[in-house]
């Protein structure tokens, strides 16, 4: 008990362990430091509330859904939504585990914030958006070649024009076949 109080108290993720009532996650038995930290309230205020207090209200409905997943299954990852008491918004990924305390099922949370996640992600897409945008844009044939089996991976328009044949036929072949 001793160790798991340990890792509770002090691990970089929030931990929140709650009753199931109704079949639904039900007020909070625990939560660490890391979960008040992040959302705002006292220890005090979050065991007086329950996982639909502190979700986004739009993904409150997806609950039910959740928990029939969880109750089949034992355990449960998804992403969804935080809200602190100052209203920000916390992405998050949650894994959640039933287990069994002292004789009443109870659900095991850990929340992790994955809003770096989100941001790199963006910035990824972005990237990719604009990196098609200049390879459909230019007006030379471009042609991009696997290193390791020398198939064609990718090329654009114009390439697909001075080779002479649609670029679906083009894409997965050798490129000695057409370059």
């Amino acid at each position: 008990e001793n160790k798991f109080r340990e890792v509770f108290n002090n691990a970089n993720d929030a931990f929140f362990l709650h009753k199931i009532e109704n079949g639904l996650p039900g007020k909070f038995i625990d939560v660490n430091k890391v979960a008040c930290e992040r959302l705002g309230y006292s220890k005090e205020e979050l065991l007086q509330m329950s996982p639909p207090d502190i979700n986004k209200p739009d993904t409150v409905d997806l609950m039910p859904q959740r928990m029939t997943e969880l109750m089949k299954n034992g355990k449960s990852t998804f992403e969804s939504y935080n809200t602190a008491k100052d209203g920000t918004v916390i992405p998050v990924e949650i894994n959640a585990e039933i287990f069994d305390l002292n004789g009443e099922e109870v659900i095991f949370s850990v929340a992790r914030d994955i809003s770096d996640r989100i941001k790199t992600e963006e910035a990824l897409q972005e990237r990719e958006k604009y990196l098609k945008t200049i390879f459909s844009a230019v007006q030379t044939g471009i042609v991009v070649i696997d290193a390791e089996n020398e198939k064609i991976v990718d090329l654009n328009d114009v390439a697909a024009e001075l080779i002479g044949n649609p670029k679906n036929e083009i894409i997965g072949h050798i490129c000695h076949k057409y370059i």
